[in-house]
């Protein structure tokens, strides 16, 4: 979002959306399931008519961004296609936005907003997902490993109950990304050399768990190197291709995950030092593994799709705090705590030592030591002030 604040205005431009679609063809009509260059966008348009529009400036110069795609080059490609299409959230018009209940939740809640943009606080989650930009140009699909690994992960992440950030591998390896106590490597396809020994300097310097998910630095410029992949992550791995799908062992026993469909290609861990966390339903090689590398734990779970609560326990294990494992999605700042549940029920929260809770929206119904339980609704947002206890104090609030 940083880089496409800094471009310049476009004529076809009211909202960047990533238009590069990766597969085998850029049709004009029909698009792709992503946003290709030439595909036609519906346009909520004003007096509430869907338009199509095409973008020639990205129309006239297909041939070159084929070749500089298939030549490798494709952030010059990549280039080539921003702005190529116009989005709008309403597409079709239907009145997302005017329903009354948004707008009055929203004002309900303005209060709390403006508290916390008067003493504003940096976001500091226990838990980071960090995604390289450049992968979805290194894989033939741009559905299946895209989903998993993007889509998929972010919202099972953040349904942990730990607070989790996402940000990008670039500012990984260059320090902006604040310290956490475990990093999820979503799509980290494509490493080079010295993107590997960054990445392990850090994590051996931080001594956090790193969880790797699929084909962590698997290809280079002459295609696939599991060796590449073992420096990476500190495990002996191999390759054999088959079907994902995997079942939990150790840490994650009761757990399964993946995708049961045919991959290639498909690696396992071959490390008798590792210890397993799961195996392949097909044939039982190890799909997951843990173990101590340099001065970091590496986890790495083959499979290109998780679960929410296969993050949560790993999470956990790396010493991040799960407020709640009910599948609800948690934001605190140290201040405020916001969780927001899609279930109906008696929501059990656990405080860190030390810290006690008070309701603003929402009604505690009972307490057992540092455990609340919270009467929901499907769609609540939960929001509560935390207050570090005094010295002695034993469930009440300590007052300011």
């Amino acid at each position: 979002m940083y880089l496409w604040g800094r471009l310049p205005p476009h004529r076809y431009q009211d909202k960047v959306k990533d238009p590069l679609f990766l597969g085998d063809e850029l049709p004009l009509s029909p698009g792709p399931g992503y946003l290709s260059p030439l595909t036609p966008l519906p346009e909520a348009g004003r007096g509430g008519k869907t338009r199509g529009r095409v973008n020639p400036d990205v129309a006239r110069e297909l041939p070159t961004i084929r070749r500089l795609f298939f030549e490798g080059k494709t952030a010059e490609a990549s280039r080539l296609t921003h702005r190529a299409g116009t989005w709008w959230m309403d597409l079709v018009s239907l009145g997302a936005f005017d329903d009354p209940s948004l707008w009055a939740m929203l004002r309900e809640r303005m209060d709390l907003y403006e508290e916390l943009y008067r003493h504003p606080k940096p976001y500091r989650p226990e838990a980071a997902a960090i995604v390289d930009k450049r992968a979805k140009f290194c894989v033939k699909s741009d559905w299946d490993s895209n989903y998993w690994t993007m889509y998929v992960l972010r919202d099972e992440a953040v349904k942990t109950g730990a607070t989790v950030g996402f940000y990008s591998l670039d500012d990984f390896l260059t320090g902006v990304v604040p310290r956490c106590r475990a990093y999820v490597f979503a799509n980290a396809f494509r490493m080079t050399d010295c993107q590997i020994r960054t990445a392990r300097s850090r994590l051996d310097r931080e001594e956090v768990t790193a969880v790797w998910i699929y084909a962590p630095a698997y290809l280079d410029p002459g295609g696939g190197d599991i060796d590449r992949a073992s420096r990476l992550t500190g495990l002996r791995l191999a390759v054999r291709d088959g079907r994902q799908g995997g079942e939990g062992a150790g840490l994650l026993v009761g757990e399964t995950w993946g995708e049961g469909f045919p991959l290639s290609s498909r690696l396992f861990v071959a490390d008798e030092k590792a210890e397993p966390l799961g195996h392949y339903k097909s044939d039982g090689l190890i799909s997951a593994a843990q173990a101590s590398a340099g001065r970091r734990r590496s986890v790495f779970p083959r499979d290109m799709r998780v679960t929410s609560r296969m993050l949560g326990k790993l999470f956990r294990s790396a010493g991040a705090h799960l407020w709640t494992e009910t599948d609800a999605v948690v934001r605190t700042d140290g201040d405020f705590l916001v969780i927001h549940t899609g279930a109906a029920g008696a929501m059990p929260i656990l405080l860190l030592p030390g810290i006690d809770a008070e309701p603003i929206r929402g009604r505690i119904e009972r307490r057992e030591g540092r455990k609340l339980y919270v009467r929901c609704q499907p769609g609540d947002t939960l929001w509560f002030r935390l207050i570090p206890q005094e010295p002695g104090a034993s469930g009440q609030p300590a007052r300011r």
